[in-house]
């Protein structure tokens, strides 16, 4: 609502500013848009603005654009496409915007609005971009999961790293310890300890094997196929600065590194 009231009366200001910078009368201009001269006070005054029909005629008669006519700053158009951007994310509307931006940049490279505007611009661009590849992720998951098993831990880890960064803990643990308990394997054990590390429990990860008959196993009777777990268990004791359990784990990892 005030930002509709600042606009109308950036009109009657316009209209008072082109008029008298063109030398024309009330009356001059009132007689193109057969109005009367009162209608154009009106408006210069702020007490009322003019019908939206005649603001093309208006435009046209002072040779400006509707944004000059509305007192529209270059700032204010690039808030715009900003916010255009904020509500329909897509290429076009983005690079419209950055474009607008980029040439007033040019003209003035140390503007702090400027620039905190171009900073909220990729900030929004990293989370569109985020959320499409949370949806690849999701979408290659199943399609890796018979077929590639390389491609499909890679595609897991890579979709509990996105949820991690959404702070998105409970979900990925709660999920991750029951596609282990439904399926005890190694890769399963895998993603629950990546899931636990990315979510600051590095002391669940080493007290996992004591609790776990699967885990303790593959400890206590080495596994080539393990060794990306042996990995997860040497990062989470060099966090919590265990020197025996990193010469531990650390072992254990070496001895498959062939």
């Amino acid at each position: 609502m005030e930002q509709k009231l600042q606009m109308e009366q950036k009109i009657g200001v316009q209209i008072a500013k082109l008029r008298k910078e063109q030398e024309i009368t009330q009356t001059a201009l009132a007689e193109y848009l057969a109005v009367s001269p009162q209608a154009v006070s009106r408006w210069e005054n702020g007490a009322s603005v003019p019908d939206v029909c005649l603001l093309p005629q208006i435009a046209a008669f002072f040779d400006v654009s509707i944004d000059e006519l509305f007192g529209v700053s270059d700032y204010d158009k690039i808030l715009f496409l900003a916010r255009k951007y904020s509500a329909h994310r897509n290429d076009v509307n983005f690079r419209e915007a950055m474009r607008y931006l980029d040439m007033e940049l040019m003209e003035d490279d140390g503007n702090l609005k400027l620039l905190a505007l171009k900073l909220h611009m990729f900030l929004q661009r990293s989370r569109e971009y985020h959320g499409k590849a949370l949806e690849l992720c999701e979408e290659l998951i199943p399609m890796a999961r018979d077929e590639d098993r390389e491609l499909y831990a890679a595609f897991t880890m890579q979709r509990l790293q996105f949820l991690a960064e959404e702070r998105r803990d409970g979900q990925i643990l709660e999920e991750c310890l029951e596609r282990y308990r439904a399926e005890k394997t190694i890769l399963h054990l895998q993603f629950y300890f990546e899931a636990l590390l990315l979510t600051d429990n590095e002391r669940k990860v080493l007290a996992f094997p004591e609790e776990d008959d699967f885990a303790r196993g593959l400890v206590e009777k080495p596994d080539r196929d393990a060794r990306a777990v042996y990995d997860q268990l040497y990062k989470a004791c060099r966090h919590l600065k265990d020197a025996e359990g990193e010469k531990k784990y650390k072992r254990l990892a070496e001895q498959f590194s062939a």
